[in-house]
């Protein structure tokens, strides 16, 4: 077989749970075809809840804390490497289409057409509808309302949140869902013509936005679960019994004025939200089968984190909540094995290695991830997963690790989380109290500080936070950090 195609596509907020090939009700027909002619992840997390830090970190294939990208503002370090260098060193056309969520340098793709208008992106959407203009910039760690981070951050005021809605879902300001149409597109335009060229294999990013909101999707698709949609699992936004990183979070998303009906019809539109993106998703596929591409192009599926949807009474990112952290991972296409599911976790810097593996490069430099592809490993070892949040709605950042069966989320300030993922996985029975799981506590403590040092890192993330303002930042202190990283001698 000659060198394989690598699609890339990508979502936004897409929680893991909402899946059709998981069991639950929404329309993923597509993605259900993927994950039956390849293999699916059940357990796989994000790098960190926010888009920018956990794009970054899949494509440069290393933790949040070694890129040092904390935050949607912050810039890349130029002289990473990323997957699209590894395409571009190999003889492979790269190409990126759609959303991306990268500031400062470019992750190095040859072809850019990207459709969010942003101070660092050079092609502004051009479709009805309004959305942000500028990435947002926020001091410091302790909380502030989402209205007021929305005003000072850039943002219209026609977006809807949890605490303000609108009436008519059907709106002709479609939000997102026009945005992706446009990727969609110019997507399958260059499917067609490197299809046509066949010259050299390629490597496309396709960055579509769906089901990020705005809540606003075309009435059709709505009605698809209008009248169907039940309250999600611990939906209580007076319990008293929430982790105190959580309910800080909870105070920070000013959730407490979101009626039930509300909620309902938010949840109805993320629904039909998903079935969208899934069509597309569709759409892209043909185009594969129909320019002769498909028989030649590995297909990987996935989004940057979660959104709660409500669980835990809870919207948006930033917890570690699996709503928030989990996140659906799909590799399909020729040589891969049919209708293969994971249980074990897996990081999304994995991908980094993966795409390595597939394509014939060397990396420059020595990463954390492991190959995805070499199966009989990943479903039998004992890796931890990692995932990490420095950003506003905490007063302190928190890192993650998961193995087979638990969660543990260790806090500066706070006292640690533990969660038992196969006899709870919602979450709802923190461990961490029980002397029966000490010994497994420490066990998380010490892999973690194997990886890290979370104090410092923790300190040094407030430092540099504290250094961006709402106007802007101050690149010489940012640029200060950033050679903290790289005279760093660690591996990861």
């Amino acid at each position: 077989m000659k060198r394989p195609n690598i699609l890339f596509i990508t979502s936004d907020h897409h929680n893991t749970r909402y899946v059709g090939y998981k069991g639950h009700q929404v329309r993923t027909k597509c993605l259900d075809e993927l994950a039956a002619t390849g293999v699916s992840f059940d357990n796989a997390i994000c790098p960190s809840p926010v888009c920018g830090p956990s794009r970054s970190a899949y494509m440069i294939g290393k933790y949040v804390h070694k890129t040092g990208v904390f935050g949607n503002a912050m810039p890349n370090n130029p002289q990473e490497d990323t997957w699209a260098k590894l395409g571009n060193r190999s003889g492979y056309h790269t190409c990126h289409i759609g959303k991306i969520d990268w500031t400062g340098t470019s992750p190095g793709f040859l072809e850019n057409h990207h459709s969010v208008e942003r101070p660092y992106m050079t092609l502004p959407y051009q479709g009805p509808g309004k959305y942000y203009v500028q990435g947002a910039r926020f001091k410091g760690f302790r909380r502030r309302e989402t209205p007021l981070l929305l005003k000072n951050s850039g943002y219209f005021d026609d977006i809807i949140l949890p605490n303000k809605y609108r009436e008519n879902f059907s709106s002709d300001l479609y939000g997102v869902y026009y945005e992706d149409k446009w990727t969609t597109k110019k997507t399958i335009e260059f499917i067609k013509k490197q299809g046509v060229n066949r010259n050299k294999p390629w490597i496309l990013h396709c960055g579509l936005h769906l089901p990020h909101w705005q809540y606003r999707i075309p009435k059709s698709y709505f009605d698809l679960y209008d009248g169907k949609i039940e309250p999600p699992f611990d939906f209580d936004m007076d319990k008293k019994n929430l982790p105190a990183i959580m309910k800080e979070m909870q105070i920070h998303q000013n959730l407490r004025s979101c009626t039930m009906d509300e909620l309902i019809k938010t949840i109805t539109t993320f629904h039909g939200m998903i079935t969208a993106l899934d069509d597309m998703i569709g759409e892209i596929i043909e185009s594969l089968k129909k320019t002769g591409e498909y028989e030649n192009t590995i297909i990987f599926y996935t989004t940057d984190h979660g959104d709660s949807m409500g669980e835990h009474g809870l919207f948006f990112k930033l917890n570690p909540y699996q709503g928030s952290v989990g996140v659906p991972l799909i590799i399909s296409g020729p040589n891969i094995p049919s209708g293969v599911n994971i249980k074990n976790p897996v990081d999304l810097v994995d991908i980094y290695p993966t795409i390595a593996n597939l394509i014939g490069a060397r990396p420059h430099s020595e990463r954390p991830g492991r190959n995805l592809l070499t199966l009989p490993k990943i479903n039998q070892d004992d890796h931890v997963a990692l995932s990490e949040y420095h950003q506003q709605g905490t007063p302190t950042g928190w890192f993650l690790l998961m193995d087979k069966q638990y969660k543990y989320v260790y806090c500066e300030q706070e006292e640690p989380i533990l969660f038992d993922m196969i006899n709870d996985p919602q979450e709802m029975n923190d461990l961490s109290s029980n002397p029966s799981y000490k010994d497994k506590l420490e066990f998380f403590r010490k892999k973690l500080f194997e990886i890290c040092d979370p104090k410092e890192i923790d300190f040094r993330c407030k430092e540099m936070m504290g250094y961006i303002s709402e106007d802007g930042e101050d690149e010489t202190k940012i640029k200060s950090y950033q050679d903290y990283l790289l005279e760093d001698k660690k591996s990861i």
